[in-house]
């Protein structure tokens, strides 16, 4: 059995928020490539988020940052109330997944299991 938790986003913890909200699922199956993806939205209302994909084995992550996600937390870099870097660059997806954890059979770790 495998298992996986995705962090919490910067622009949450500057909102207080304590988690990321998924939409519906908890991950939804691909059926165009063998994998999961789950869209988690951040903030409170609206269509922002983060979309995890991930490949049937829970090893390789892709993270893509949805449109309205990167405006909002660009916004808040632009007038110095978050950190740089912007969102939607390699910088920032690096940031997440260097935050990924991964379930070794005895607890949660940085580094993926083989």
């Amino acid at each position: 059995m495998s298992y996986i938790l995705f962090p919490i986003s910067d622009y949450n913890k500057l909102l207080k928020f304590r988690n990321s909200a998924p939409l519906q699922e908890v991950m939804k199956s691909n059926k165009v490539e063998s994998g999961f993806s789950r869209l988690n939205f951040e903030g409170s209302f609206g269509v922002r988020g983060i979309r995890y994909e991930v490949n049937e084995n829970l090893k390789d992550v892709n993270i893509v940052i949805i449109s309205n996600f990167r405006v909002h937390r660009d916004s808040l870099v632009a007038h110095v109330k978050s950190h740089l870097p912007f969102t939607d660059t390699p910088e920032y997806r690096k940031l997440f997944e260097e935050q990924i954890l991964y379930w070794n059979g005895k607890k949660l770790i940085k580094e993926k299991v083989r």
